[in-house]
């Protein structure tokens, strides 16, 4: 781990490490995450919300309410803040904005197959 993430030459950012995290459990367990983004610019394309479940996560986490979730077609998705701090913000934000008063968070989107009971179909 300390050969791919801390070299001399290079500096990898925390939530991009997560983003190698996300695609071995998903690959190991089958489970999905994924950053959105909330109430800052998204950091990169991918992190726009793309479905309509994602969407509304954005707008309910926006407004500062602590998760958002959803059972369909044998997915539970829950999306929950991540509260951005010091150098978050700055990169997030740009570097010498102010940020306002509002706190500033990012989402993460928990995708993860269920089998329904014969007793809830």
């Amino acid at each position: 781990m300390h050969d791919h993430y801390f070299q001399a030459n290079r500096a990898v950012l925390p939530a991009r490490a997560m983003e190698d995290v996300f695609s071995q459990i998903a690959d190991e367990v089958k489970i999905e995450a994924r950053w959105i983004s909330v109430n800052t610019p998204p950091m990169s394309v991918s992190h726009a919300p793309r479905t309509e479940f994602e969407k509304q996560a954005a707008e309910v986490l926006g407004s500062g309410k602590p998760f958002h979730e959803q059972i369909e077609q044998g997915v539970y998705s829950r999306a929950a803040p991540i509260p951005l701090s010091g150098g978050c913000i700055n990169c997030h934000m740009g570097f010498f904005k102010d940020a306002g008063s509002k706190p500033r968070v990012v989402g993460l989107v928990i995708r993860i197959p269920i089998q329904e009971s014969r007793a809830q179909r």
